[in-house]
């Protein structure tokens, strides 16, 4: 059995002919790996659940490339969640995510998401990355754009390019993002004289 096991997962202790044969009898009785049985052996599951608000937004396309680039580098396996900014399915997912032993969680929180829900993950050592959007208080780190930065920037440039009434739309101001790039808005306004 240790030799099949070690077949499975291509172990370079097996060798290649041996592998081979063994993965030919594995396909031929139609055998399927229980990941849910190695993940209690191993204490992993190879599973990373990925949730954000909008999978359709551009942005978080070339996250879920790039993060399953890197993961799948490490055998790694990704779930993703779109929750809509509705964190009761958030809450649903990462139950779920929970339930399979999930190796870690990266997300862009739900409006209401709080830094209680958020502490309870890590203190039950769970990697949480946060992405886009900060929880107060969250003891997880954030890798995220300065928002202020942004929307004062790209308002500034309008405001050099002779336009007076710049609107904002978009960006709830209940999430941080939203917050901060308001700000960074109505900071360049206000320091150009603009009502």
């Amino acid at each position: 059995t240790a030799t099949v096991s070690l077949a499975l997962r291509d172990s370079p202790l097996v060798a290649e002919e041996t592998r081979a044969r063994v993965k030919r009898t594995a396909e031929e009785i139609g055998y399927i790996y229980n990941r849910s049985a190695a993940s209690l052996r191993t204490a992993r599951s190879q599973i990373v659940g990925v949730a954000v608000h909008n999978i359709q937004n551009p942005y978080f396309a070339e996250i879920f490339s790039s993060l399953e680039d890197v993961l799948e580098e490490q055998g790694q396996m990704i779930f993703i969640c779109n929750h809509r900014d509705d964190v009761k399915r958030q809450q649903a997912f990462v139950n779920t995510l929970l339930q399979h032993r999930a190796d870690g969680l990266i997300i862009c929180p739900s409006v209401d998401t709080t830094a209680e829900e958020i502490n309870r993950l890590v203190d039950q050592g769970i990697p949480v990355t946060l992405v886009c959007r900060e929880v107060a208080g969250a003891w997880a780190p954030c890798v995220r754009g300065d928002d202020v930065a942004g929307g004062y920037a790209v308002t500034n440039h309008l405001v050099s390019q002779g336009h007076s009434s710049i609107a904002m739309v978009g960006g709830r101001r209940a999430s941080s993002t939203g917050r901060d790039r308001h700000a960074g808005w109505r900071k360049a306004l206000e320091e150009n004289g603009i009502d």
